[in-house]
């Protein structure tokens, strides 16, 4: 008598690992490694077996293996919203990194809600996978303990200096938003205010980037301008910020926006407004997304390559899997500053 809950039939007709392994004059153990760890094999013998697959419509058990090795081939990422450009790039490089070595990347957005990511991290940790990526925000950062607990290896996107990591990939968002600041405050400007979502924690450090670059400058001040909304964020909260300033009677010379999809929201409200940009108003955003090179006149920014992002994530998650006494690892990648025309 089978055991129950344990058996996974393979649906009438389909065909099974032995069959493409027949086809292809392999064993069943080399299919299994030409699809799941295909640099484990020979070019030759990985194209013989992927004939065999596609002549014979051969679909994986990814559930079968699992059961098999107490992980599936399946890594992880937990992150705040996919339509952020940032977070869309992540995945191009985790989905280069790893598929070619037999991995599948499982996508959860959490939507900026705590509740949610816990709810969520308990859903992804039932499918077995070998590793989870995720985008730590700073507020919630108790899924640590319940990632360390289960034993599945977790890498965050951190800020670089973060203490309570063991396992991340970052930038420092202290020094990214120093640079912004003394950029600015060096071109003459005095008045400055930073345009940030709330609830989102490591942004503030950014924040403080500024507020130490003007310390540089006498004269020269910092505020913050806090969106009503945690994220993601639109053009229209940045015309929101600008039709308040005007109300307000302008009381800046530059908005740096920790975000370029506002800043052009902005931009554009200020053409429509006849506001010099950046004569009487400056104007920065953060992610250098494609647009921001197009329009007129062109967004400076900070330039982070979300792919080698991606990537680097994928690398140090791997070596944890292969290495689980792995110390404490960050690696630190670099941003750029890159001026343009509104600023």
């Amino acid at each position: 008598m089978k055991s129950p809950g344990r058996s996974i039939e393979r649906p009438a007709g389909r065909a099974s690992v032995k069959d493409v392994a027949a086809r292809a004059g392999v064993s069943p153990m080399t299919v299994s490694r030409a699809i799941n760890t295909p640099d484990a094999v020979s070019p030759e013998l990985r194209e013989r077996v992927q004939k065999a697959v596609q002549a014979l419509s051969y679909i994986p058990n990814r559930a079968a293996a699992g059961l098999q090795s107490n992980r599936n081939r399946i890594v992880g990422f937990l992150m705040p919203d996919l339509s952020v450009p940032h977070y869309h790039q992540m995945h191009v490089g985790l989905t280069k990194a790893l598929e070619p070595l037999g991995y599948s990347v499982l996508v959860m957005e959490t939507r900026y809600s705590p509740e949610r990511e816990r709810i969520l991290a308990q859903v992804m940790l039932g499918w077995n996978p070998s590793g989870v990526v995720r985008v730590a925000t700073g507020a919630n950062d108790d899924l640590r303990d319940f990632f360390r607990k289960s034993r599945v290896p977790c890498c965050e996107f951190v800020d670089f200096k973060d203490a309570g990591c063991e396992l991340g990939v970052g930038y420092s968002h202290e020094e990214a938003g120093f640079s912004v600041g003394e950029h600015m405050f060096r071109s003459g400007r005095k008045r400055l205010a930073v345009v940030m979502p709330r609830a989102v924690p490591r942004l503030d450090m950014q924040y403080q980037g500024v507020r130490r670059a003007a310390r540089k400058f006498p004269g020269c001040h910092v505020q913050r301008i806090l969106l009503k909304v945690p994220s993601p964020l639109s053009m229209s909260h940045g015309e929101e910020v600008i039709r308040e300033l005007i109300e307000n009677g302008l009381p800046t010379d530059a908005l740096v926006f920790l975000n370029d999809t506002p800043a052009i929201g902005a931009l554009f409200e200020c053409r429509r407004r006849q506001i010099d940009v950046p004569e009487r108003l400056a104007i920065v955003g953060f992610g250098d997304h494609e647009i921001s090179s197009h329009i007129v006149p062109s967004l400076t920014t900070v330039r982070l390559d979300g792919v080698q992002l991606g990537r680097a994530c994928a690398d140090l998650l791997l070596r944890k899997v292969d290495d689980a006494g792995l110390k404490r690892t960050i690696v630190k990648i670099e941003c750029a500053f890159i001026p343009r025309e509104s600023a």
